[in-house]
């Protein structure tokens, strides 16, 4: 196993251990308010706090499962409305407009195949500013491509360096919020699959199509 690929089992390995730990956590606290909900005879306003905690316990799972099939992998096969049900779990998302083209929605992804369309789409939402889009193009069993749409859209800098090359991945996971460019590309090298930015159609076009071949198919 090479030093890189280490770095990421190992990044891989606390996030699960981290999912884990809150999976039970958020059970816990969804069950007690389920059942403070059933023997309360609360006031109004006793509701509506229920209401919104019960709220955030399934935001809270949602999100959990967002991460954990994004950073620990997933254990099955997933379509692209399947991934996109996870991606509302972002609070971007729901300031984004999400589509696919080409590919049906039965169409399912294999596990690693899954993981690494994820963690791209959850790189291209956060890179689409608010009122923009992400649109996934593509064929079953082929190339896909995602395109980010809007004037103020934009892959991070460093995208096509981290692509490129793990040792400048790997040194730009230095800050938590920047941490997604970098580890999508860690993550679909050490599944096979190659990304790649396309070039730009023409002036004012938007950023260019990041090309998606997987090492699996669908």
């Amino acid at each position: 196993m090479t030093a890189n690929a280490s770095s990421l089992l190992v990044a891989e390995l606390v996030a699960a251990r981290l999912c884990h730990d809150f999976s039970g956590l958020i059970g816990t606290l969804g069950g007690a308010l389920e059942s403070v909900g059933e023997e309360s005879g609360a006031a109004a306003e006793n509701d509506e706090a229920l209401a919104l905690a019960r709220e955030a316990a399934a935001a809270l799972g949602l999100r959990l499962r967002l991460w954990r099939g994004a950073w620990t992998g997933m254990n099955e096969a997933m379509t692209i409305p399947d991934l996109f049900a996870l991606l509302r779990a972002l609070p971007a998302a729901r300031r984004v407009r999400l589509a696919a083209t080409g590919i049906p929605d039965d169409v399912a992804f294999a596990p690693e195949d899954a993981r690494v369309i994820l963690n791209i789409l959850i790189l291209a939402v956060e890179s689409a500013a608010d009122g923009g889009g992400v649109l996934l193009a593509g064929q079953p069993g082929g190339d896909l491509a995602v395109i980010l749409e809007g004037q103020a859209a934009a892959w991070p800098t460093g995208l096509a360096a981290w692509l490129a090359d793990d040792a400048a991945a790997l040194a730009a996971c230095d800050q938590p919020h920047m941490i997604q460019g970098p580890l999508t590309a860690l993550i679909a090298r050490a599944s096979g699959a190659t990304l790649s930015p396309l070039l730009a159609t023409g002036p004012g076009a938007g950023p260019a199509p990041l090309l998606v071949r997987l090492a699996g198919g669908a």
